[in-house]
């Protein structure tokens, strides 16, 4: 965990940008943080910029994950049973 004194100008997806290589991760800095509003940060706030050792993979409800089958593309074959 590394600490981050706020300059002007900064915002929580430019510091991760510059932190993590990409801005889109500044949540993490926010959750840590306990930031109810990650737009609002102040110059001179100390924070504290947790290590991230693993992305995990992002994607919305219509779009599955790579590999994914989704039910409407999957073929179910069944065979009646006896009784």
């Amino acid at each position: 965990m590394k600490n981050y004194t706020v300059a002007l100008g900064d915002t929580l997806f430019g510091i991760a940008a510059r932190k993590y290589g990409d801005g889109e991760l500044y949540p993490v800095i926010a959750r840590m943080n306990n930031l109810a509003n990650p737009d609002l940060i102040l110059v001179g706030q100390e924070l504290l910029v947790p290590f991230v050792t693993r992305r995990h993979l992002w994607t919305t409800d219509d779009t599955p994950p790579p590999g994914h089958r989704s039910p409407s593309t999957t073929t179910e074959h069944r065979t009646p049973r006896s009784s």
